[in-house]
């Protein structure tokens, strides 16, 4: 059942960090992201872009001219640029440190040692070490 009309919205945050209202139409309730809301109505669209951009990092902080249009790709770069993300031995999903990453790359440089071997010494996976040997994100490995 809807809420009374003509009414006060009740902000809430979301387990992410955003603010969220709940919104009823036609008897059924639907929980929405307050900054969607926000460029959906004031913000223009021309290329169809799909998320919304905090440019300060705020979560919270829903003014018009701290929201643009972004693609994923867009936002995911503004996260890791502007530090948002923790990255490297202060992911959370990290279990080996940057010095350890760096006495790895060390390591795999002499080859004396398989990447499996490695792994052991390092307790984390054959395929961290690849990663690591890779260049890619050994972050979640």
């Amino acid at each position: 059942m809807c809420p009374i009309k003509n009414r006060l919205l009740s902000l809430c945050y979301h387990r992410t960090g955003y603010l969220v209202v709940s919104l009823c139409k036609n008897g059924e309730t639907k929980q929405k992201r307050v900054h969607r809301l926000v460029g959906e109505a004031f913000i223009p669209n021309p290329k169809n872009k799909l998320q919304i951009n905090h440019k300060n990092g705020i979560k919270d902080d829903n003014r018009v001219e701290n929201l643009e249009w972004a693609t994923q790709l867009e936002n995911m770069q503004h996260a890791f640029t502007s530090g948002l993300c923790p990255q490297g031995e202060n992911h959370h999903n990290s279990r080996i440190t940057n010095k350890q990453v760096r006495d790895i790359r060390e390591l795999l440089k002499k080859g004396q040692l398989t990447q499996r071997k490695i792994g052991e010494l390092f307790d984390i996976s054959k395929q961290a070490v690849s990663y690591i040997n890779t260049g890619e994100n050994y972050k979640t490995a």
